[in-house]
């Protein structure tokens, strides 16, 4: 026998109609025109006279504020809003590329990396340089640091972040755009 998968109760966001219990509120009418302080069922009756819902809008105010409105198109203002808002976010979002070296890395592949590490700072992310350092490698650990230094140095518009630093076995650096100066 299969056995039915059965979601929980969601709790509603947003109080409207007959789910608003409170007795006293503060109403505003489809306008945004305040009403004042009313009772909860005449609140009631007028959404309904207007063919429209009650929704509590803030329900810790004191005492709260419910608005005659439709709610769908609230909801759908509401949800586009969202939507608008979370695409900005997107957008402000810096990411962290990371780009993988080593000392011996030869001089073509390390001009292709570069020209990769330049797209990524062009597209306004950063880019983490990393270069892998190996045996006796890790004791002539700052001649690395110098060499990372005069790669990032090749690149267009790049500048530091995190000037490069050894760490253990590795030689880090973080490089992002250059912020231009204006002339006033």
């Amino acid at each position: 026998m299969k056995k039915h998968f059965i979601k929980g109760v969601r709790k509603p966001t947003v109080l409207l109609n007959s789910a608003i219990t409170f007795h006293n509120i503060r109403l505003v009418d489809p306008h945004g025109q305040f009403i004042g302080i009313v009772n909860n069922q005449e609140a009631q009756q007028k959404a309904r006279e207007a063919g429209l819902d009650l929704i509590c809008i803030a329900q810790k105010a004191d005492p709260p504020v419910c608005r005659i409105m439709d709610f769908g198109k609230w909801n759908y203002e509401r949800q586009k809003q969202q939507k608008e808002q979370k695409k900005k976010e997107r957008e402000n979002r810096v990411e962290v590329h990371e780009v993988q070296l080593r000392p011996g890395t030869d001089v073509h592949d390390l001009k292709v990396k570069l020209k990769k590490v330049q797209e990524f700072i062009d597209d306004g992310d950063k880019v983490k340089m990393v270069m892998k350092l190996r045996g006796r490698e890790i004791g002539n650990g700052p001649m690395f640091v110098d060499q990372l230094r005069v790669i990032v140095g090749q690149l267009d518009s790049g500048k530091f972040d995190s000037f490069p630093r050894q760490f253990g076995n590795k030689v880090i650096a973080v490089v992002g755009k250059a912020v231009e100066k204006k002339n006033a």
